[in-house]
C-alpha cells in the first residue's frame, strides 16, 4: 500500500525469493505470461512478451500492461539481485487449439504444493500469487487502524475471488451484480453491474 502521488510505502507483506523462487522456476518452464511486482513496480520476462496478445485479457488491459511493465531477461535473477520481497505475481493464460487455458491447471497443481503461498483469481482467467497470510481483508484492517476508522464503518466493493477477503472483513461488503456466485454469497448487499456504475451507486446508497 502506497501514499499517492509521493509513492511512499505504507504497508506491504511480501514473499521472499526463497518462498516463491522454486515455484516460479517451475512455472517459468510452462507457456505462461507472468508479472512480478516488486517495490510497487511490475517486471516481466522479455521472452514472454509475445504471449500477452494471445491471453484472454481484454485489449484495454493488454495495452495497459504493455505500457507499465519493465521487460527483463531474467526476472527471478533480477528479484534476487534486488534483495527485495515479491509483493505479488500475476499470471495470465491463452486458450490452446482445444479451447482450454494453456497450462493453467498445471500452474494450480504446482502452487498447491506450497502452503506458504496463496493463489486466487482476479478475473479474466488469471491467477494471482501472494504470501499465504496476505490478502485485501488484512490490508483493509491495517488501513482502518492507521486512519482511526472503526472496521464496522468501512465498505468494500468487489466482483472476483481476490475480493472475498475484503468483502468479508468490511463493515459492509458489497458485491457487483456481475460478480461470481461466491462473492455475492459472502456480501451483505449487491449493487449494480460495472457497466451500470455499480461502485458509484453503492457509494450513493450506503456510504454518503
Amino acid at each position: 500500500m502506497y501514499r499517492i502521488p509521493e509513492r511512499e510505502l505504507v504497508y506491504e507483506s511480501c514473499m521472499s525469493i526463497d518462498q516463491a523462487g522454486e515455484a516460479l522456476t517451475r512455472i517459468q518452464q510452462l507457456d505462461v505470461y507472468f508479472d512480478l511486482f516488486i517495490r510497487g513496480r511490475a517486471y516481466s520476462l522479455a521472452a514472454r512478451k509475445d504471449l500477452l496478445p494471445r491471453t484472454t485479457l481484454p485489449q484495454s488491459l493488454k495495452d495497459y500492461i504493455t505500457g507499465t511493465r519493465e521487460y527483463v531477461e531474467d526476472v527471478l535473477g533480477m528479484a534476487e539481485h534486488m534483495g527485495a520481497g515479491i509483493q505479488k505475481v500475476t499470471m495470465n493464460f491463452y486458450r490452446n487449439p482445444e479451447g482450454d487455458l494453456q497450462d493453467r491447471e498445471q500452474v494450480k497443481k504446482i502452487l498447491s504444493e506450497y502452503p506458504e503461498l496463496a493463489v486466487v483469481s482476479g478475473g479474466f482467467d488469471n491467477l494471482e500469487l501472494t504470501r499465504a497470510d496476505t490478502n485485501k481483508g488484512r490490508t483493509l484492517r491495517f488501513m482502518a487502524d492507521l486512519l482511526g476508522i472503526p472496521l464496522e464503518e468501512t465498505m468494500a466493493v468487489g466482483d472476483t475471488e481476490n475480493d472475498l477477503s475484503i468483502i468479508r472483513a468490511a463493515g459492509l461488503g458489497v458485491a457487483m451484480e456481475n460478480a461470481g456466485r461466491a462473492v455475492k454469497e459472502n456480501a451483505d448487499v449487491v449493487t449494480r453491474s460495472n457497466d451500470e456504475g455499480g461502485v458509484a451507486y453503492a457509494i450513493e446508497q450506503w456510504a454518503l
